[in-house]
């Protein structure tokens, strides 16, 4: 028998590539999409949309320039975090609670790509509620 490391330790195992705008207007990459991209060696971003086919594009960079946003990583390096608040006002977007979107690399342009009209369908989640004389 031979044994092999596991060396994902805090990963999320979904292959899908996943994009999530929350309320508050921040965008997260989950880790599966920045390790299969290898977003996570570039530290900004350009960010495009296509009002005609409803797609938010991303271009990363190694450097800053005029119009980039700056990437945040978590601890674990691996999830993304941008702010996109000024880019959906501008665009006047209304995101009203938090949606998933499959991210893909767009090989005509050359831009990692999600279409915000079709958000992934994701259940929601059950809230516990506590039986009677349990403690909350």
């Amino acid at each position: 028998m031979a044994f092999e490391l596991f060396d994902q330790k805090g990963a999320n195992m979904s292959a899908k590539t996943i994009a999530t705008i929350n309320k508050y207007n921040v965008l997260i990459l989950n880790a599966a999409t920045t390790r299969i991209y290898k977003i996570q060696e570039y530290n900004f971003a350009n960010i495009y949309y296509d009002k005609e086919t409803m797609k938010i594009g991303f271009k990363f960079l190694h450097d800053m320039e005029e119009s980039s946003f700056k990437l945040t990583a978590a601890k674990n390096h691996y999830t993304i975090y941008i702010s996109l608040t000024s880019f959906l006002k501008y665009h006047n977007l209304k995101l009203k609670e938090t949606r998933k979107y499959l991210m893909i690399k767009d090989d005509e342009s050359g831009l990692y790509v999600f279409d915000i009209s079709k958000p992934l369908k994701t259940p929601l989640r059950k809230k516990k509620t506590p039986k009677i004389g349990q403690p909350v």
